[in-house]
């Protein structure tokens, strides 16, 4: 098994990348095509679209907490009619 360094996309919300030491095998089965949850079926969501994506796990809380309280306050205004 062979190990590679693996940088992932610049985070959209903090513009950083990250460092990830994998499988280059499983890098080259990933970049062909095939499925990233078949490739690494053992790691968390999270770590999976940190590769994809590169945001991070506190960045996509950060981002989409504030979203969906800010959705849920306009539910709840269409709902009263106020």
């Amino acid at each position: 098994m062979t190990k590679r360094m693996f940088t992932t996309p610049a985070c959209i919300s903090c513009h950083k990348t990250s460092e990830v030491e994998l499988d280059s095998k499983d890098v080259e089965r990933w970049q062909g095509g095939e499925l990233i949850q078949n490739v690494w079926p053992d790691i968390s969501a999270e770590d999976r679209e940190l590769l994809m994506t590169g945001i991070h796990s506190i960045c996509w809380n950060a981002m989409f907490s504030e979203a969906a309280e800010e959705a849920v306050a306009f539910i709840d205004f269409l709902i009263e009619g106020d």
